[in-house]
């Protein structure tokens, strides 16, 4: 290879970030079948006794609020603290990895050696913080749980922006 180009997104689409949600978020279809593929393990023990909100299709088994539409997506990031981002392995990062950086909502990214393919894998250099032990993650969601204005930031978005904005990406594709 001699180029990467990212999916892109327009920014447009997400926020503005609120963040009065005090809850850890995530959005993975079937985390509970398909088990440490989507970081099942590593969610468990970091977010064990953290306020927790999860999404997606058949969250609810694991105590979520299930299958969202997109709007209600867009809104539910919005209103996010945090997102504890686990990947898809073997997939380098995924849509709602640049979906919740776009909302401008902190992320803290499983880290590479937990991965099987870490060459692959690019979440947790996209992410703001990232951990490779759940007691590491745990710590820094705890932190941007209980300090909102260590949260309220603009790096998340102005960096997904940089990464994933139609602008930005179209110009690649020239």
């Amino acid at each position: 290879e001699d180029a990467m180009i990212r999916f892109a997104k327009y920014p447009g689409d997400f926020g503005p970030w609120i963040g009065d949600s005090a809850v850890v978020g995530n959005v993975t279809q079937h985390m509970d079948t398909r088990g440490d593929h989507c970081g099942l393990n590593f969610w468990l023990a970091a977010t064990e006794g953290l306020p927790v909100q999860m999404a997606g299709l058949g969250s609810e088994v694991l105590g979520g609020i299930g299958t969202l539409t997109y709007p209600a997506m867009l809104d539910y990031f919005s209103h996010l603290r945090v997102y504890l981002y686990l990947g898809t392995q073997p997939a380098s990062y995924t849509l709602a990895l640049m979906e919740v950086m776009l909302a401008g909502v902190p992320v803290v990214s499983i880290g590479p050696r937990q991965m099987w393919l870490p060459a692959l894998f690019e979440g947790h250099e996209i992410a703001v913080e990232w951990a490779d032990h759940p007691y590491q993650a745990r710590q820094l969601l705890l932190e941007y749980l209980t300090m909102p204005d260590l949260a309220a930031s603009e790096f998340t978005r102005e960096r997904a922006v940089d990464l994933f904005g139609a602008e930005t990406v179209g110009a690649q594709w020239k």
